[in-house]
């Protein structure tokens, strides 16, 4: 309900001025985009309402800004997966404005930190995506 409300009372609108608005910080920018996760969870409307404010462009725009910033970057793939994961009708505006580059660079910059969150904005959005597996050992003897 909260997060509905929070959509109804134009705070998508104000997250997304606000992420426009100060750009250049990169904590700012960071903070805007766990707002857009947060009351993007589950919320198709919400997802529409931030593509709807330019959110494309700014996810990419903020990446591309602060490329060298692992919480910028995390962020906005974790707006991301949230936005599209339940509509996959809102891929294209970000493909096309080359997100799949914006998140292989950051994926080599940070993905020893935030790799896992890079690597399922890529999966939710249906692109190419390198999985790692972690794990090639065997359980204990007697378990196979």
């Amino acid at each position: 309900k909260v997060k509905s409300d929070v959509a109804k009372s134009g705070g998508v609108a104000l997250i997304m001025s606000s992420i426009q608005d100060h750009m250049a910080n990169a904590k700012t920018v960071e903070c805007g985009f766990q707002a857009v996760t947060a009351v993007c969870l589950r919320q198709s409307d919400n997802c529409k309402a931030v593509m709807e404010a330019e959110g494309a462009t700014l996810i990419t725009t903020a990446m591309s800004r602060h490329p060298k910033n692992k919480r910028v970057q995390a962020a906005c793939a974790a707006a991301i997966r949230n936005i599209v994961s339940r509509n996959k009708d809102l891929c294209p505006p970000l493909v096309d404005l080359g997100i799949e580059d914006l998140l292989n660079n950051a994926l080599k910059l940070h993905g020893d930190k935030v790799g896992d969150t890079l690597r399922s904005a890529l999966r939710d959005l249906d692109l190419k995506v390198e999985l790692q597996e972690r794990w090639k050992g065997s359980g204990p003897a007697g378990l196979e």
